[in-house]
């Protein structure tokens, strides 16, 4: 039986949308090797129930079946107002904020990640499971969630001091202690 923690992160590992290829199962009713599907959810026992190119509904267990990542989903970029932002504090985990960040948004949730896996503060199949955006005195800010295990945190706070001035990169509780946020009288 797997742990509470086990299944979260199983939870976070395939959400919803995430394209898997079948490489092997050990059931009587089994998806043929080779088979591509789509995860619906996971439910509280860690089972990744999916749906099959073939109708199959058969269920993944992490462990047992061989299966590899084809895609994950797009990851959806919150946008927050400045009272949502310091709500975040809340969190069991910090957050990495990046200020000034202008354009598209998805491009530097992108080369923030490539970043993090060249300096090797990340593992190749690294990816944030939250990013939210944020608009204060005229910036577009970019709060990244350091929920992830395959985020090296000890390196990550020495690659924040060198990122700091072009990026304007500090820690959301920095932030909000020293009071970056004006509209909400922090």
């Amino acid at each position: 039986m797997l742990k509470d923690y086990q299944i979260k992160r199983i939870k976070e590992q395939y959400p919803k949308g995430t394209e898997i290829e079948l490489i092997s199962m050990e059931d009587s009713q089994a998806v043929p090797s080779g088979t591509h599907g789509v995860v619906d959810f996971v439910d509280d026992m860690g089972t990744i129930q999916m749906t099959w190119d073939n109708g199959s509904s058969l269920g993944l267990i992490v462990g047992e079946d061989q299966f590899k990542v084809i895609k994950k989903p797009e990851l959806e970029i919150k946008e927050l107002t400045c009272s949502e932002v310091k709500e975040l504090q809340n969190r069991n985990y910090e957050f990495l904020i990046l200020q000034g960040c202008g354009g598209d948004l998805s491009e530097w949730v992108e080369g923030f990640t490539k970043m993090l896996k060249d300096e090797g503060i990340a593992k190749d199949s690294f990816s944030f499971d939250e990013v939210y955006s944020f608009q204060n005195e005229n910036l577009t800010n970019i709060a990244f969630a350091l929920n992830n295990k395959d985020l090296d945190l000890g390196k990550l706070a020495m690659f924040r001091l060198k990122i700091r001035e072009t990026f304007g990169a500090m820690w959301l509780s920095d932030y909000i202690d020293n009071g970056y946020i004006k509209d909400i009288g922090i």
